[in-house]
């Protein structure tokens, strides 16, 4: 059932013109000498947070469709402005994410937030994402969408979940 639903998504988002992809963090490698652990935090992944300075995670990917895709980054603020981590796409910078200050603040809050620049990628384009964190920076996700009006907010997450079985490993 759940790959049919796969199949239907996928198609439909084929027709749309528009795709979704999400990379759990906690699927993601950690690197020598980096300490993560599991946060829980009412994700549908596990969060995950560093416990050590400049604690890396990688991940290879390929995405499947051609397009310019907005990076939408998932994560948790105290908002307090120094617990940040870092995305890498194949080495280009696209921000710092993680503890905003934020209006209406309530302990914990999760946040998304848009990149700067989009990811343009090739059909089947292999992807080297990698995560560089400060110490107590929590992450959740990454989504890749190419839909311009996409937002993370407001979306179906079970959807986009289910969407990154097509966002293979190229592990």
């Amino acid at each position: 059932m759940k790959k049919m639903f796969l199949a239907l998504l996928t198609g439909a988002a084929a027709l749309c013109g528009a795709a979704e992809y999400r990379i759990e963090a906690n699927d993601m490698t950690q690197a020598e000498n980096s300490e993560w652990r599991d946060h829980c935090a009412g994700t549908n992944g596990h969060m995950l947070y560093a416990t050590k300075k400049d604690s890396v995670l990688t991940g290879t990917y390929q995405i499947p469709e051609a397009g310019s895709y907005a990076v939408w980054v998932h994560t948790q603020t105290n908002n307090e402005g120094w617990r940040k981590v870092q995305l890498k796409i194949n080495d280009a910078s696209f921000g710092k994410f993680g503890d905003e200050k934020i209006k209406d603040f309530k302990k914990p809050c999760l946040i998304w937030k848009k990149a700067m620049l989009p990811l343009k990628a090739e059909a089947n384009q292999i992807i080297k994402v990698k995560i560089i964190a400060g110490a107590n920076a929590r992450i959740d996700c990454i989504v890749l969408s190419s839909n311009p009006d996409f937002n993370p907010s407001a979306m179906d997450e079970a959807s986009v979940v289910d969407a990154t079985e097509a966002l293979e490993s190229a592990e």
